[in-house]
């Protein structure tokens, strides 16, 4: 489907742009992504919140990896998957903590200069979140 293209592109992408994150990243770029797994951590508990702060930690992993045109066809292909009913799902919290477990292997690898790791994490990531997501979609009539 539709649906699935996409989110396999953005797996790709996703988990390119973390290995180059991993590689690029300074002093700096790794407290500001800390300091975004911190601020996702009180929010677990908060789908909404937490849904809107994920953005930004991706956002801040896509600015590091410094790869504008990755970023450009991502941010397209997420405002359309966002458009289209069944992306984003119901958000439960058992969701939220899985979700924020990989965030935090993904912040892992990135702090530890990994990009394999960095890659990796990021993809399966992407790839379990869509999973999950796609099987609590509503039947399509």
């Amino acid at each position: 489907s539709y649906l699935d293209n996409l989110s396999e592109i953005r797996s790709l992408l996703e988990g390119a742009m973390a290995a180059k994150a991993a590689r690029n990243a300074t002093p700096e770029d790794i407290a500001e992504l800390s300091a975004q797994i911190e601020k996702l951590e009180g929010l677990v508990s908060v789908p909404a919140a937490y849904v809107h702060e994920d953005v930004a930690f991706h956002d801040i992993i896509m600015r590091m990896s410094g790869d504008r045109l990755s970023k450009a066809i991502i941010d397209g292909v997420q405002s359309e998957a966002l458009r289209t009913h069944g992306y984003s799902g119901r958000l439960k919290v058992e969701h939220v903590k899985a979700t924020h477990e990989a965030h935090k292997k993904i912040h892992a690898a990135i702090a530890a200069h990994d990009p394999d790791a960095a890659a990796r994490a990021m993809r399966q990531h992407i790839e379990s979140s869509w999973a999950t997501r796609r099987a609590n979609r509503p039947a399509s009539r």
